[in-house]
């Protein structure tokens, strides 16, 4: 049986290695495995659409997943590499489609997920390491999934809190790169992940504005910002179930986290002042 010796578990059986070109609309194929993919991963979806409308769906993102093959810099690999960056744009593509469906966290992207990414490698590179593939694809979309999950909230806050497109983007670029580095790290519990994402998104901060984030986040708003996302679910699911969660609440544990980030240019300021105070001026060389 097909998908006997899959390390994963998914509902359905898909047969392999069968495509066609699909249009919509049209009938739906029978013999088309990531077309089939999709429908099963869209099973719980069919109390929530009208039929007319899944079958769109259904046609829309077995598209979106032959569509995301092609122009990735990854083709020649490394294979993790390649597999990561069409997650990436795969699940990204569904998001930016239906991320506002409340059905999203209802359907099995690891079986889509699955089926494109065999499509989209050599017959020899599944052979040579099948476990391997299926454990690159189990890690790539959880990582791709909790991003896009995690995102809208840092998004929703970066448009509460900030003003002015500029400083909204430059913010919002460290937040999103920070997430994604923090993921990289070996990290257990939400406190753990925090500190390594409030760390590398307030370094990327620093060098995007030359050493002074103050210029477009100051630390308080750089509190608020912080504890909004961690209480607002913009942490990864899978380390908040691991606990973690500071017992005095993210506030207090955010404003010390961020006194390494902006400590420095602080205690600055304080040596200017208390020379002021004692010549009336500040040296040159400060």
């Amino acid at each position: 049986k097909n998908g006997a010796g899959c390390v994963f578990k998914h509902e359905g059986d898909i047969p392999q290695n069968k495509k066609m070109k699909l249009e919509i609309p049209g009938k739906e194929p029978e013999d088309d495995d990531v077309y089939t993919a999709v429908k099963v991963g869209l099973t719980a979806v069919s109390s929530l659409e009208t039929e007319d409308e899944l079958v769109k769906i259904r046609f829309r993102i077995a598209k979106y997943a032959r569509d995301c093959m092609g122009g990735l810099e990854n083709q020649n690999g490394p294979v993790e590499k390649l597999i990561n960056e069409y997650a990436d744009n795969f699940i990204g593509k569904i998001f930016q489609g239906y991320g506002d469906r409340p059905w999203t966290s209802q359907v099995d992207f690891l079986l889509m997920l699955d089926a494109g990414v065999k499509e989209l490698l050599p017959a020899k590179t599944l052979e040579e390491d099948p476990v391997g593939i299926e454990r690159m694809i189990f890690g790539a979309h959880d990582r791709a999934l909790d991003e896009q999950r995690g995102l809208p909230t840092v998004w929703g806050t970066v448009q509460s809190l900030l003003q002015g497109p500029k400083t909204r983007s430059k913010v919002y670029k460290a937040l999103d790169s920070g997430r994604r580095a923090a993921a990289q790290e070996e990290v257990h519990g939400a406190e753990d992940f925090a500190q390594q994402w409030i760390s590398h998104s307030m370094r990327l901060l620093k060098a995007d504005t030359q050493g002074y984030p103050e210029g477009v986040l100051t630390k308080d708003v750089a509190v608020n910002v912080f504890c909004m996302i961690f209480e607002g679910g913009g942490l990864p699911e899978a380390r908040t179930a691991e606990g973690g969660v500071p017992e005095t609440g993210w506030h207090p544990w955010v404003s010390e986290a961020l006194d390494a980030a902006y400590g420095a240019k602080t205690s600055k300021l304080k040596k200017v002042s208390a020379t002021r105070a004692t010549y009336g001026a500040a040296p040159p060389d400060l």
